[in-house]
């Protein structure tokens, strides 16, 4: 458009003035920003057509330009007032309209410089409009009745409440978003309405503290239904109040006065310890990164002058140590979200410190640093003290101290394992007995059986127990997350401090030798998988990779595992990426981050790949971004569902061969098998972006999206592949694929956090290690859930079969968590002490009445245990199966026995469970001995009797008559223990009255 800028006249106000009064002839006028030819047309009373006839040089009315001047031609009286009004828009159509003017600009390409700014302000603008229409639609929808179909009681007959107004609007969100998929426009409009709601509700919500406001806008946003939400409230004039308010609730206490009177010290020196303490508080509540590094930013100048405050006038040190535990606290609260700037801030309040020789000097300095790093857990703040006191290493005077005090942390940071010991054992107490019950007792019990007894255990325990064991899991994952925190530092100093290799190495040796170590690693990596990502995760992967080398067999493994986890957390990430768009830009970011983690020498020598050569990582990733582009383009293709379907099978069949032949990623490896269901995503995000595509209809694209078992069939995946997409978040988990993978969403949890053996478990219980099966139980979170779900598949084992469909089941979420079931499930724990048994009875009788043994029977059968701590019940199953008998009917038959059978039948099954060293698969159905047994049936020289069971007590037995002395309750050492099920049978009938069940 050639619209000349013509030199002098005169620039007009940047909003529209009044209408002018009716003109008879043109006049001029300056376009402003944001301007459009139909608002300026309505403003002089004329119309658009008008304007561009009166202005031959306007080709493209949408492309009218700040500073263009147009000739405004006479207002058409006529024209104008024979128009009828325009009806008022409904909210949707305002919606349209907003969405339609901004679609338009964002088309428009600039000329100039100023053309871009001009168009980035109109932008800028038009989304803010395309907001607003959003937040009307939003507003007026929820002022409309809602569904009034059922009657209220109807409803509370149902169960059906009416949804709230924040259950309304979400879902009016959804819809809008929903009317324009993949729109980012249209997303961003409706997280902006999301996240200005949140932000209302929390400033009307009637807060008085400041503290207790902040986080409940941490909760709120912690809760929210996307990133973009929270990146859009964190910019908002409310956010920021409230944390600069709390920042000024936490500052409040300690005001840095200039003392003129010693005996203002000590009033001060409290003040400081309270305001520092105020910090921790807030921070270590908060769940948002973003939310702490905005707190930090705004305290960084209270917290430096706290630090002067603690090293200069505290001289007693009363309160110093304390003051700086807290900082060393805030500090490595922050580095396990953000290690720059705890860094960052750790320099800053080192540059706090009086002259180096003060601090050197003092005999208590050192011991307040080591004491701080052991409370705060975070060895971060003190050895940047002592890295600042150093300087540059030539002052001979303080040398010596930094020596001394570093290898000190060193020490602190290795005994960290001390507290995580503390927590291990705590989780044991609350756990042990259930995890003993699961693994022995209901060890072959169905899956619908297991979950009966745990919730009959759960009810008879209560539900203080319950929230005892979620605290003492979240306490395991809190110190997992300090470990890899600690880490983190000692990563950053062996990169500063290149000398201190051999050092840092033998401390990461010890950290990562400790079993309870290992098991609160993974605990944390498996619930909060971005423990392993960002800054954190890259400082680890390189000190992994640099020093894992010295650390032992268990540690190698852990680490592996730990960098399988962490590609699968940026995995995890790019997967989100194509999902929220597909367009060539996200293929883009998401090829070029595959590049990146296909170069990254670091992660490849962690994972074990050819001592470091990236050559085989690159090439798998080769493959995936071929893959992704290779998917979209299928995508992007006018084919029909049926025949895009069939060659995006092909395209996953290929990608098996094709990593298959990688060296590293053969199938059934950890690593393999997360490239193999990223391309299996990919694929399936493109198969559903193709079917939006054809217009096939909600139906249509539902069915196509949520059936992908026939791709996974067609593909030869097997089930537990869905079981990964399912658990990845990649498919629904009521979807078909969802269906057909439940069973190995665990199998893929325990490849990406397992970490013990089990036969190293079991061979830890069989030796009667009771605290040493009760450290594996805890670390095994994630491989023994894997190991059972993988037997429960193939029908390998009694423990699998029992823990696979328990998984399945999924009903062990909640309070306890699926993953504290998989602690205990793995059968290792023995009790803490034997002499514990009676204590335990009451809770072996709930979940066997749980399992469906009536309350005789679950009397019988918990009252004691083999001498190798082996259930009675295992013994009574194989009795069963030696007769023929399945495990229900075994059960059936058991409680059909009269309550003084059933006691001395289970006192004659742990014995026969001692014949045979506990294990009752070695039991069988006749002995060389059998003659005998009929033989003193015959001569009724067997009876009931009280028969010694070791450490579980005395109780019924049989033992040989004339052995027994008659009245009294002492256990005599003359028993018959029952070496065959023949002999059983014998006890049976001869000694109880009651015929054997038949042999089938």
């Amino acid at each position: 458009m050639a619209i000349p800028r013509e030199i002098g006249v005169t620039d007009l106000p940047p909003q529209l003035p009044p209408p002018p009064p009716p003109a008879d002839k043109p006049q001029p006028y300056r376009v402003q920003r944001n301007d459009t030819l139909e608002g300026i047309a309505a403003h002089f009373g004329t119309t658009p057509e008008a304007i561009q006839k009166a202005n031959p040089g306007i080709g493209d009315p949408s492309r009218i330009m700040a500073g263009d001047v147009l000739t405004i031609p006479p207002r058409d009286n006529g024209a104008t007032t024979a128009a009828a009004p325009a009806a008022a828009q409904t909210p949707q159509q305002q919606v349209d309209k907003a969405l339609a003017d901004l679609h338009e600009a964002e088309q428009t390409r600039p000329r100039n410089r100023m053309d871009a700014m001009d168009l980035a302000d109109s932008r800028a603008s038009l989304q803010d409009q395309l907001n607003k229409a959003v937040d009307a639609e939003v507003q007026a929808r929820l002022q409309e009745k809602p569904d009034s179909s059922l009657t209220p009681q109807q409803r509370k007959q149902l169960g059906e409440p009416l949804p709230s107004q924040s259950e309304r609007a979400t879902q009016i969100r959804k819809e809008i978003a929903g009317r324009y998929p993949g729109d980012a426009d249209v997303q961003k409009a409706v997280d902006q309405q999301e996240a200005n709601t949140l932000l209302a509700h929390n400033d009307n919500a009637g807060y008085t503290s400041p503290k207790d406001k902040l986080l409940a806008l941490d909760t709120a946003l912690k809760n929210a239904s996307s990133d973009q939400v929270r990146t859009l409230a964190a910019s908002q004039p409310s956010y920021i109040k409230t944390v600069q308010a709390a920042a000024d609730w936490a500052a409040q206490p300690y005001k840095d006065t200039k003392f003129t009177d010693s005996r203002q010290v000590e009033p001060a020196a409290k003040q400081a310890e309270e305001s520092s303490g105020r910090y921790v508080e807030l921070l270590s509540a908060m769940s948002s990164p973003d939310m702490r590094a905005s707190l930090v930013a705004d305290a960084r100048p209270q917290l430096e002058k706290i630090t002067h405050f603690a090293f200069l006038y505290d001289n007693e040190q009363k309160h110093s140590t304390d003051i700086l535990t807290n900082l060393s606290s805030v500090v490595g609260t922050l580095r396990q979200t953000d290690p720059s700037a705890a860094q960052s801030l750790a320099n800053d309040l080192a540059g706090q410190l009086p002259d180096r020789r003060i601090v050197s000097s003092s005999m208590d300095t050192e011991s307040m640093l080591t004491y701080m790093t052991t409370q705060s857990g975070d060895p971060t703040l003190a050895l940047t003290f002592v890295d600042h006191v150093r300087g540059d290493g030539k002052d001979r005077l303080v040398n010596p101290w930094c020596d001394q005090t570093m290898a000190s942390l060193f020490k602190t940071v290795t005994d960290t394992h001390q507290r995580v010991d503390s927590d291990t054992e705590s989780y044991v107490k609350l756990t042990g007995e259930l995890n003993s019950l699961i693994a022995k007792e209901g060890a072959t019990m169905s899956s619908d059986q297991l979950n009966a007894a745990i919730d009959n255990y759960k009810k008879l325990k209560g539900p203080g127990w319950e929230k005892s064991v979620a605290d003492a899991q979240n306490q395991l994952a809190a110190d997992g997350k300090m470990l890899l925190s600690q880490q983190s530092a000692l990563g950053d100093w062996v990169t500063n401090h290149p000398g201190d290799s051999n050092t840092v190495g033998d401390a990461l040796n010890k950290m990562l030798g400790s079993q309870n170590n290992q098991a609160a690693i993974q605990l944390a990596v498996q619930n909060d998988p971005t423990v392993l990502t960002g800054e954190q995760g890259k400082s680890l992967i390189n000190l992994w990779a640099q020093q894992g080398k010295v650390v032992d067999q268990g540690g190698r493994k852990l680490l592996q595992e730990l960098g399988t986890n962490y590609v699968k957390s940026r995995m995890d990430t790019l997967r989100g990426e194509l999902g929220a768009s597909n367009d060539v830009a996200s293929r883009t970011r998401v090829i070029n981050e595959l590049s990146d983690l296909g170069d990254n020498k670091s992660l490849a020598t962690l994972l074990g790949m050819r001592d470091g050569k990236v050559v085989d990582l690159k090439a798998a990733t080769e493959v995936l971004k071929s893959n992704i582009n290779d998917f979209n383009a299928l995508a992007d293709a006018n084919k029909t569902p049926d025949a895009l379907s069939k060659a995006l099978q092909d395209g996953v069949k290929d990608t098996q061969s094709k990593l298959g032949s990688i060296k590293g990623f053969e199938s059934g490896t950890p690593i393999s098998n997360v490239f193999r269901a990223f391309s299996v995503g990919a694929a399936g995000l493109s198969l559903a972006n193709a079917v939006d595509k054809l217009g096939t209809g909600k139906n249509g694209t539902e069915e196509l999206r949520n059936d992908m078992s026939a791709l996974i069939s067609a593909a030869g995946f097997s089930q537990k592949t869905a079981g990964f997409v399912t658990s990845m978040g990649w498919a629904p988990s009521d979807s078909a694929w969802g269906t057909v993978g439940k069973r190995a969403v665990d199998h893929w949890v325990n490849i990406l956090s397992g970490g013990i053996d089990l036969w190293k478990a079991g061979d830890a219980f069989n030796k009667g290690d009771g605290t040493e099966g009760a450290l594996y139980a805890t670390t095994g979170v994630g491989s023994i859930m894997w190991a059972a779900g993988n037997a429960a598949v193939s029908g390998e084992g009694m423990l699998g079969a029992a823990l696979g469909g328990a998984a399945e089941a999924g009903s062990w979420a909640g309070p306890i968590g699926i993953t504290m079931v998989a602690l205990g499930t793995v059968g290792l724990m023995a009790y803490q002490s034997k002499k514990d048994n009676d204590h335990a009875v009451p809770g072996r009788e709930a979940f066997l009445q749980g399992l469906g043994y009536n309350e005789g029977a679950s009397k019988a059968l918990s009252s004691w245990h083999s001498k190798d701590d082996t259930p009675a019940v295992s013994m009574l199953l194989r009795y069963g199966q030696l007769h023929g008998m399945s495990d229900a009917q075994t059960m059936s038959w058991f409680n059909g026995l009269g309550q003084d059978q059933q006691k001395t039948f289970a006192g004659a099954l742990v014995s026969s469970l001692d014949t045979v060293g506990g294990d009752a698969s070695k039991f069988n159905r006749t002995d060389r001995n059998d003659g005998n047994w009929d033989d003193m049936a015959k001569h009724n020289n067997l009876l009931a009797g009280n028969v010694d069971h070791g450490l579980f007590g005395s109780g019924p037995g049989v033992v040989l008559n004339g052995a027994s002395i008659p009245g009294s309750m002492f256990p005599v050492n003359a028993e018959e223990q029952p070496v065959s099920a023949h002999q059983l049978d014998v006890v049976l009938k001869s000694v109880l009255g009651v015929d054997p069940p038949p042999y089938s």
